[in-house]
């Protein structure tokens, strides 16, 4: 790991820029934990030489005392006893230097602080070296957060994007509040997480994510006798007044803006709406109140055709299957995974057509995941930019994919689907138990008769 020395601190390090420290790992998790418990004991150091003047003489106790602190982060990060002998002798020699000089400024014949390398101290004056009994080398994350995480991983076996966001939650937790034992985690330490979040910008929803994280893993320790409670249960920024204002469905006007525009008139493909999937996605989104990951994640084999019991006797529908069951893939939750019937207008538009061109690949369109792993982020950003600077809707109200989801919505409700339905298409968790085991075996007929009935009225599209 890399640290930035702040430039009042630097004298106090050889004038050195950063602290270079080797983890002693080549696990990336292991690393991102040590890095957490690496920064506060350098946060700790940097505090205490502010918390000294320079010109104070340190006692023989403060070194001895200073000796025993890196012994114990030897244990901690792995580092060679040898080399922190050496650096306690190197501070040794600093402190006989800095008190030689100050004797001589006191008498005058000093008037600079001293720039040359310290000298070896003499043996008469060297602190004697104890070395430790050999001991089990321990975790230095035993009972803190880091170590919950690795545990609730193993055990959960969630998707990578998960622990990364877990393992921020958690870093987060440590600059903002500290390293507290699990067990010694109190409600009061969770609502101090919450208030430091906002004040230090995050907006409610993010805010509320992290909580939501912090519960998960305090709850799995509570069931794992890691911990007596979840001191983060219930704990939210809560409702916000405007929260139903803040994102608000398509209007008709917007939605004429957006399929009039190139990429759905002229062919136009540019090059970070990464090809089709600039015309289908929107689309997609349209007519089926699917959100923008579970469209992008989509595989050429999560289209196909089903058969399925219907008043006549049986028919076949063609769906779309939203699932984490594939390399990479998940859902919000168990009722978002589903199939949903295609919808007629997307099947005239040559969707099977275009499906077939992409057999054998391992998605159904070419987006690039983020750094965190998202596989629509990158390219609803540009979707974003697309539909504010081409397409000229610039209301901050709308959402650029997740509002063509709240317009789907109405126009259920506008075409008389019943809740149950409209939940079993979109994946939305309703209030019944039934709903909660998810809508990948919901009969399919209600879903096609419900499909059938969904339309935008007044809009033509290309």
């Amino acid at each position: 790991m890399r640290r930035k020395i702040p430039v009042d601190l630097r004298q106090h390090f050889n004038g050195k820029a950063e602290i270079v420290r080797a983890l002693g790992t080549s696990d990336r998790r292991d690393a991102e934990r040590l890095v957490r418990e690496a920064s506060v004991f350098i946060d700790r150091e940097f505090e205490a030489l502010r918390g000294k003047p320079t010109y104070k003489p340190v006692t023989r106790a403060e070194v001895e005392r200073a000796e025993q602190v890196q012994e114990a982060s030897a244990e901690e990060f792995h580092e060679p006893l040898d080399a922190q002998e050496a650096a306690h002798d190197a501070r040794e020699a600093r402190y006989l230097e800095f008190a030689s000089f100050m004797a001589r400024l006191q008498n005058g014949e000093a008037r600079t602080a001293p720039t040359a390398a310290p000298q070896p101290v003499p043996a008469a004056t060297a602190l004697p070296k104890v070395r430790k009994p050999a001991t089990v080398q321990r975790n230095a994350s035993e009972g803190h957060l880091a170590e919950l995480v690795e545990l609730w991983a193993k055990d959960r076996n969630p998707e990578k994007r998960t622990i990364g966001i877990a393992n921020k939650v958690v870093g987060r937790f440590y600059d903002l509040v500290g390293r507290i034992p699990v067990r010694d985690i109190t409600r009061a330490n969770v609502v101090a997480f919450k208030n430091a979040l906002r004040a230090a910008g995050q907006t409610p929803v993010n805010t509320d994510q992290q909580l939501t994280m912090l519960s998960t893993l305090l709850a799995w320790a509570v069931n794992n006798l890691k911990a007596d409670t979840n001191a983060a249960l219930g704990i939210k920024v809560g409702a916000r007044q405007n929260a139903k204002a803040a994102r608000i469905p398509y209007d008709l006007s917007m939605l004429q803006k957006v399929f009039s525009s190139p990429v759905f008139t002229e062919a136009a493909r540019p090059v970070s709406g990464c090809g089709e999937a600039a015309y289908w996605l929107p689309l997609l989104a349209l007519l089926h109140g699917a959100r923008l990951e579970e469209l992008a994640q989509l595989s050429p084999s999560d289209v196909y055709e089903e058969t399925y019991r219907d008043g006549n006797g049986t028919a076949t529908a063609w769906v779309v299957r939203l699932t984490a069951a594939g390399e990479g893939q998940d859902v919000k939750n168990v009722p978002s995974v589903r199939r949903i019937p295609i919808h007629a207008a997307i099947l005239e538009r040559g969707f099977l057509e275009y499906v077939a061109s992409r057999k054998g690949a391992d998605r159904l369109f070419d987006v690039r995941p983020d750094r965190e792993g998202r596989e629509g982020a990158s390219w609803g950003k540009w979707w974003g930019m697309y539909l504010r600077g081409t397409c000229g809707v610039i209301d901050p109200r709308i959402a650029p994919m997740h509002s063509f989801r709240h317009l789907w919505k109405d126009l259920a409700r506008d075409a008389g689907i019943t809740e149950e339905v409209s939940d079993a298409i979109t994946g939305h968790a309703g209030g019944s138990v039934g709903r909660s085991y998810g809508s990948i075996t919901y009969p399919l007929a209600p879903l096609v008769s419900a499909m059938a009935r969904i339309s935008v009225p007044g809009l033509k599209l290309p």
